[in-house]
């Protein structure tokens, strides 16, 4: 998470659509458990997840809100 695809700054009103529109994509999985979520989306001492790809989920939501293809073209990239 220390890289070019979370440096970008955002504003409050995209930081809770981006929220909203990944636990939204997260329940329509079957996941619903707010622990289950939190161990998924949580980041370790060393700065990385520990289920990576619910990052790479969180950036094409994040992708899709804010319109920036160069966001899922940098996380790709990351894997």
């Amino acid at each position: 998470m220390d890289d070019k695809v979370f440096e970008q700054k955002i504003s409050l009103r995209e930081a809770y659509e981006i929220f909203e529109a990944f636990v939204v994509q997260y329940n329509a999985r079957g996941e619903s458990s707010t622990v289950a979520l939190m161990t998924d989306i949580g980041v370790s001492d060393g700065g990385t997840s520990s289920d990576p790809a619910q990052i790479y989920d969180f950036v094409v939501v994040a992708s899709r809100i804010l319109g920036n293809e160069r966001l899922l073209e940098l996380a790709s990239r990351a894997d």
